[in-house]
């Protein structure tokens, strides 16, 4: 699946309720490597923060402004009877401010980061991400047995 096929895929059938921000663009890179990035309006991103209450104290036409929003992640592919594509995040830019991975978990509700974690179905064998394109193998009839 090529990385213009990946970011169709997800513009078509994932809810934008999923996703912390709007229009993500997704890069994949060699070693499992994604990055995702998005737009977000500061106010909107403050809101699902513990600084709600600082954005009521900002301008309307600051809150009202697009930030994006850059995570960089590492793919990997979980195996079982709960397979799953879990992506850990490694680094998070608000615009060009780098700031900890951690802080993800606390600029979000844990609903909005779902995304982060792919259930798979049984039919794939693996998930491999080289640069602009992701691998999917199926599994054979037999392993499935």
């Amino acid at each position: 699946m090529s990385e213009a096929e990946v970011n169709a895929f997800i513009s078509r059938n994932l809810d934008t309720g999923d996703l912390p921000f709007d229009r993500p663009i997704i890069v994949l890179r060699d070693g499992n490597g994604v990055e995702i990035l998005g737009q977000i309006t500061l106010g909107r991103l403050l809101a699902d923060s513990p600084f709600a209450a600082a954005a009521q104290t900002l301008p309307t036409r600051w809150t009202s402004r697009p930030v994006w929003l850059h995570l960089g992640a590492h793919a990997q592919w979980e195996p079982g009877p709960g397979r799953q594509l879990r992506r850990d995040v490694r680094r998070v830019a608000v615009g060009q401010q780098r700031v900890p991975a951690w802080t993800l978990r606390v600029m979000f509700d844990p609903a909005r980061l779902r995304f982060l974690r792919m259930p798979l179905p049984d039919t794939v064998a693996d998930v491999r991400i080289q640069t602009g394109r992701m691998v999917i193998p199926p599994t054979s009839s037999r392993e499935r047995i």
